[in-house]
């Protein structure tokens, strides 16, 4: 149980990131971690409408979005309390950082090395999981596990947890039929 609600919320958070544009499949970004805010938090929530119909288009941008992209970005950033889009990103990033390790369902955050180590534990054990299926999987796992970051400002935490309702509203549900284990190990989401 513990391995799938929070591949679940794995696969959730890197799908909110992957619809706003912030992350690259298969690329391994440090987050530039920060002291989120009760405002930063708020306004990353009020900002998603208006930022879904960017998303498509930073995608297609592939990292070199035109500077009327950015001028968007940054005013829709501005219009929600950002100073730009760079601190928007930041504040998703932190954000995504504390729901890789916090549990949906009991709200019970566990750090993402501690995480990955027992969920490495639960599929070596699971012998529903063919051997080659189970090799790739862990590889993955493994590889995570090499760039997992811990969290710096634990009362980021506590401000994820008070706000995990509203932000999971946000995320695919766990019933989802995209989420799969392929997706739960890195794949590119359906866009």
């Amino acid at each position: 149980m513990f391995a799938h609600s929070n591949n679940a919320v794995r696969v959730l958070a890197v799908s909110l990131m992957f619809v706003c544009g912030f992350a690259t499949p298969g690329a391994a970004q440090k987050v530039n971690q920060i002291k989120l805010t009760e405002k930063q938090v708020t306004g990353l929530l009020a900002a998603q409408d208006d930022f879904t119909p960017l998303a498509g288009k930073l995608a297609e941008a592939n990292d070199k979005p035109d500077p009327d992209l950015v001028k968007k970005l940054d005013e829709t950033a501005q219009k929600h309390g950002f100073k730009n889009f760079e601190e928007y990103r930041d504040v998703d990033n932190n954000i995504f950082l504390v729901l890789e390790g916090l549990d949906r369902e009991t709200g019970v955050y566990v750090p993402p090395k501690e995480r990955l180590e027992l969920e490495m534990d639960e599929i070596k054990k699971d012998a529903t999981i063919p051997d080659a299926d189970k090799k790739a999987i862990l590889d993955e796992v493994n590889e995570e596990l090499s760039m997992a970051e811990a969290v710096e400002h634990p009362d980021n935490v506590t401000l994820v947890k008070k706000h995990l309702s509203n932000l999971s509203k946000l995320l695919p549900t766990p019933e989802d039929p995209a989420l799969d284990r392929g997706s739960a190990t890195g794949a590119e989401p359906a866009q």
